[in-house]
């Protein structure tokens, strides 16, 4: 097995652009031979990375490995043979969707259908001529980084979009929401009280409003203290939540800390 250190283009961080990517392609064939032919074919191709298996059983675990953008596999091996590798490669997390271009000494329409059935997604007859198979190899490279780079891309976008809902919601709590209390402000009471006006009106129903006041309460504050008085208001909060709790027109708001 010969080997040239494989570009990892499967990172979870950013991702570069298309012409910052090296084509990793690893060939799967038992003969030595084709090896080195292909080895020759590329060896002076741009951007292009070779990496070479010759035994079945390790093919697996080699192109998890190897990572490669686009997988050369013969048909007729020992011991496992070919359409049985490409079925692990579409079964792999890793590989399932690297290219495949199949290999085989034969071209056969019942064999090409098979293998394209199986999950192959080119057929050449071996030895292939060296302009066909570079212009190939790069076509389907191309095509899975892009898929790399659009999922990532995706991704990306999807984080930024949670991320910007989160801090929406936030802001939407902050701007709506008592300091004190934890519960809705002035603010949010005209807003929710405007709306549910313009539904009782559409919807000919009844509208009630409840307001309430803690009496004396700057008289509170100035004999035990405004912390004393915060704690009182909280300990309100609570009740008039529980109270209020599942009444759809009914909601509690925040009270004056300085009412005489």
């Amino acid at each position: 097995m010969s080997s040239v250190q494989p570009t990892d283009i499967q990172t979870g961080g950013s991702v570069p652009p298309s012409d910052e990517y090296k084509i990793m392609v690893l060939l799967v064939d038992d003969q030595a031979m084709v090896g080195e032919a292909i080895r020759r074919a590329l060896l002076n191709e741009e951007h292009i990375d070779f990496h070479f298996c010759t035994r079945a059983e390790e093919a697996l675990a080699v192109a998890e490995k190897t990572r490669p953008t686009v997988i050369l596999q013969d048909l007729v091996m020992p011991g496992v043979d070919g359409m049985t590798l490409v079925r692990q490669y579409r079964a792999s997390a890793v590989l399932a969707n690297v290219p495949i271009i199949v290999l085989s000494s034969r071209d056969d329409p019942e064999i090409k259908r098979d293998a394209f059935a199986g999950g192959a997604n080119d057929y050449m007859v071996k030895l292939p001529d060296v302009i066909e198979l570079v212009a190939r190899l790069r076509y389907h490279s191309r095509s899975y980084i892009n898929l790399l780079q659009r999922d990532a891309a995706y991704r990306a976008l999807r984080e930024s979009q949670q991320q910007l809902q989160k801090t929406n919601f936030e802001l939407q709590r902050l701007t709506n929401t008592d300091g004190l209390t934890g519960i809705a402000n002035r603010r949010y009471f005209d807003d929710y009280l405007a709306a549910e006006w313009r539904r009782a009106r559409r919807d000919g129903l009844e509208l009630s409003l409840l307001l309430i006041d803690v009496d004396f309460f700057k008289l509170f504050n100035d004999t035990y203290g405004h912390v004393a008085g915060d704690a009182v208001l909280r300990r309100w909060r609570r009740r008039w939540t529980t109270a209020f709790s599942g009444r759809p027109i009914c909601r509690p708001v925040s009270v004056a800390r300085n009412s005489p």
